[in-house]
């Protein structure tokens, strides 16, 4: 599961600031790099190709670094007074979490050697939290589990060949998801105004941080086991109803997730 790389404390963040120094971008370059066939480079702010990617992840890639840039840009301000305390300790945690799961992704293509290069190559993190985004669409561990909890469906047995683009970036929004700008922010985005927009889009989607999630690692192996025990058996006292966010998962997170939203524009 891509959640593994979401750390669970604060404490963890040694060096906060450098996560707002990273600088990447996406473009197709139909030759590749010397020695690859997939046309989808990850650059540096100085223009170094970080690694190369299949062409079907050019969007989810372009998305993803738009997903930094803005959590970069919110965070910037986070000294004018204009970002609560609770939402700064989740973006940072959030971009802790992209940082560690792209590293990971260069790490998987770097095994891949020159000669192994198929063009239906998959990175395993990254189809994971691409999974992650489209069904649950939040990473923290207590949202992905509370999505296990109110759902049946496996999320680690979904092929992403069955995501629908289309659907997830309207259910998304424009902003959100990064095509209201084509991926791209340039330097007079950079301001009070956009971050307020932003900022309104978050608070949608993130819940304020847990310092401590004293059941970080809840898998869906345990939530069949938990399914299976209960089946037959009615509710006893202290029990929640799972459609709620309650049942044996506790939390009482409520529930987010594609299902809530699908067909809706």
């Amino acid at each position: 599961m891509a959640t593994q790389y979401y750390l669970s404390s604060l404490r963890f963040i040694h060096n906060p600031e450098t996560l707002l120094e990273k600088a990447q971008h996406v473009r197709l370059a139909p030759g590749g790099s010397k020695g690859s066939i997939w046309p989808c480079q990850v650059t540096n702010a100085t223009n170094k190709v970080i690694m190369d990617l299949p062409h079907y992840y050019y969007k989810p890639i372009q998305a993803f670094t738009w997903r930094e840039k803005v959590i970069q840009l919110v965070l910037q301000f986070k000294g004018e007074e204009v970002v609560e305390e609770l939402l700064v300790e989740n973006l940072t945690m959030i971009l802790t979490y992209m940082n560690r799961v792209f590293a990971q992704v260069v790490a998987e293509v770097k095994k891949v050697k020159c000669g192994d290069c198929t063009l239906d190559w998959h990175s395993p993190t990254f189809d994971n939290y691409l999974l992650i985004e489209y069904f649950v669409q939040c990473h923290e561990p207590t949202q992905v589990r509370n999505y296990r909890c109110n759902n049946d469906h496996n999320i680690n047995h979904t092929s992403i060949a069955k995501v629908d683009w289309a659907l997830h970036e309207c259910s998304m929004g424009e902003m959100w998801y990064g095509s209201l700008t084509q991926f791209e922010m340039d330097e007079d985005m950079k301001t009070l105004d956009v971050v307020w927009r932003l900022i309104n889009v978050m608070l949608g989607f993130y819940d304020p941080v847990e310092d401590e999630d004293p059941d970080f690692r809840y898998t869906y192996k345990e939530h069949l086991q938990g399914s299976v025990a209960n089946k037959g058996k009615g509710k006893v006292q202290g029990e929640g109803d799972d459609s709620n966010g309650g049942g044996h998962c506790g939390g009482g997170v409520s529930g987010k997730g594609k299902g809530h939203d699908k067909g809706k524009c």
